[in-house]
């Protein structure tokens, strides 16, 4: 199994960076967004609590699969329903990693034909979920799940202010020519950085207002 090694993408200064690791508070608060974010808001309610209103924070957490690639121009249960196709060609299950699991977004006729694996922050997800999802931020991944492992990982804003550990973690998991599809906040220079890094291949990169989304690709 391959070491892993903080920095070896963005460089050592992201150590810093690990916020919900060097902060409890704040991990805790992400967890109480997450459990907000799951109850349907009622009619006219339009409060903000936090970073969102009730009805942002439901579209947000009820993700459908084929939204699930941001701004990017793929849609992403297409892509998927590709890679599991290719993989049964091969005689196996794709594994694929949801990284910040939120609502039912996965159709059981899916998970029926992966190997599935979740994280989150918090025991709020899918009841069906229940056995595949580890709680974890995106910067304990290498922690929790072998290197080189999955062939598409995904996350649609649940990386929680871990993006850049997040990607440096998915790259170890990830199997060499392995995809990764991305949704996440991130400043501008931290856009130009993950857009240019050599250790793996970028097919697109979108960003909106509030987001930037993704499409990596582990080098073989």
């Amino acid at each position: 199994m391959a070491k892993f090694v903080p920095g070896r993408i963005f460089g050592k200064e992201i150590e810093s960076e690990s916020l919900l690791q060097e902060h409890p508070v704040l991990r805790k608060s992400y967890g109480r967004r997450d459990k907000a974010a799951s109850i349907p808001p009622k009619e006219g309610q339009n409060e903000v609590h936090g970073w969102f209103s009730p009805s942002e924070g439901w579209a947000l957490w009820n993700t459908p699969l084929e939204k699930m690639a941001g701004k990017l121009e793929m849609d992403f249960k297409d892509f998927l329903l590709e890679k599991i196709i290719e993989a049964e060609r091969e005689g196996r299950k794709l594994r694929v990693l949801n990284v910040g699991v939120g609502g039912s977004v996965w159709p059981q006729e899916i998970l029926d034909r992966i190997e599935f694996h979740g994280t989150a922050l918090s025991h709020t997800y899918d009841e069906r979920l229940k056995r595949k999802v580890k709680i974890a931020t995106a910067a304990q991944l290498h922690k929790k799940f072998k290197s080189d492992y999955f062939d598409v990982i995904v996350s649609h804003a649940g990386m929680h202010g871990e993006e850049l550990h997040g990607i440096e973690n998915i790259m170890h998991i990830l199997k060499p020519a392995g995809h990764a599809v991305l949704t996440m906040s991130i400043s501008r220079e931290n856009i130009v950085r993950v857009g240019n890094s050599p250790h793996y291949i970028t097919h697109e990169i979108a960003s909106s207002e509030t987001t930037t989304s993704v499409h990596l690709e582990k080098k073989s």
